[in-house]
């Protein structure tokens, strides 16, 4: 999930911040 969904949100959200990958998931 965190490959696939996470093109744009990658470099933004690290394996710091899983939770900002979801919303920006979700906004996208």
């Amino acid at each position: 999930m965190r490959g696939k969904p996470t093109t744009k949100p990658k470099p933004n959200t690290p394996r710091s911040s899983p939770l900002k990958t979801m919303s920006v998931s979700s906004s996208t």
